[in-house]
């Protein structure tokens, strides 16, 4: 492989000349264009001709042919299938009610049609902001408004907000396969690599286990000590979401807090808690060392 100087044009941008063979193979001529991404190993992708932008996308099934529809849809849902259409000689009431059920739990899909013979349930929020950032702050109010219904012993609220928060778990995967797949979408959500993708990825998966674990909790009464420790690690949680800077420091004071005066009945929830929170700290502080020490060179 030959070696290319990079030449300067004005004061910060840089050019390289691009082998004469491979502009011919690729039919490009001046004005066309081309698309350079960066790779998870910092190095550069240049390929030929515009950048496709995912299609909205549609499936067609038999209802006898799903086992499990609620499994199904959540696939087709993570795929970014955006319009999911269901054939059957008829619905029973009870397939109905299954279907509406599992949509119920999977943030942004809706019944968009429906005849005694077919149902079609399509992905609604296209027209509306559904980035990353704005699930992080969705999912770490919905834990807080957990740790409020464990206070007041509301637990239908607590039932409602536990399938709130799975199902922003599974959006945060659609937009962050999409990301995967797209500079472009993976750009519009402030995410420099494929490394961090994973890295919220795991952030995500562990905000649902919070929830689950403080879903856990519901049968039992939170005492002074146990709802202060709950709430504390909360607020470092969101610190180190909002001001990643600080990962290293917050993650310190994470470990450090002592679990006293925990009921021993409690004890291996609230290690869960702890424990989970603490990850997703070391995960944003892999992603912000990943960003200023080895992407902005």
């Amino acid at each position: 492989m030959k070696a290319r100087k990079l030449q300067i044009v004005g004061k910060r941008s840089y050019t390289i000349t691009l082998p004469k063979s491979w502009v011919n193979e690729n039919k490009l001529g001046p004005h066309d264009s081309i698309i350079i991404e960066q790779t998870a190993n910092n190095e550069l992708l240049i390929k030929a001709g515009k950048e496709s932008t995912p299609r909205p996308t549609k499936v067609t099934v038999q209802l006898e042919d799903i086992k499990g529809i609620e499994r199904f849809l959540r696939f087709c849902y993570m795929k970014n299938i955006d319009t999911v259409t269901i054939f059957s000689k008829h619905f029973d009431p009870h397939s109905v009610r299954e279907i509406k059920k599992a949509i119920k739990r999977i943030e942004g899909y809706g019944v968009t049609g429906e005849s005694p013979t077919s149902m079609e349930i399509s992905f609604l929020y296209h027209d509306i902001d559904v980035r990353i950032e704005r699930i992080v702050r969705r999912t770490l109010y919905m834990l807080n408004v957990m740790l409020e219904s464990l206070r007041i012993k509301d637990y239908e609220t607590l039932d409602e907000i536990e399938d709130t928060v799975d199902g922003l778990y599974l959006l945060a995967k659609r937009v962050l396969l999409r990301c995967l797949n797209s500079s472009k979408v993976r750009e519009d959500n402030q995410l420099t690599s494929h490394e961090s993708i994973l890295f919220l990825w795991m952030c995500f998966k562990k905000m649902e286990n919070v929830a689950d674990t403080l879903h856990d909790l519901r049968d039992t009464t939170l005492s002074a000590a146990e709802d202060q420790f709950i709430q504390r690690l909360l607020k470092i949680m969101e610190k180190a979401f909002y001001h990643p800077s600080s990962s290293s420091e917050l993650l310190q004071e994470a470990k450090a807090i002592v679990k006293k005066n925990i009921t021993a009945e409690k004890v291996c929830l609230l290690t869960i808690i702890h424990k989970e929170i603490i990850d997703i700290i070391h995960n944003i502080d892999y992603a912000h060392m990943n960003n200023i020490l080895f992407l902005e060179k």
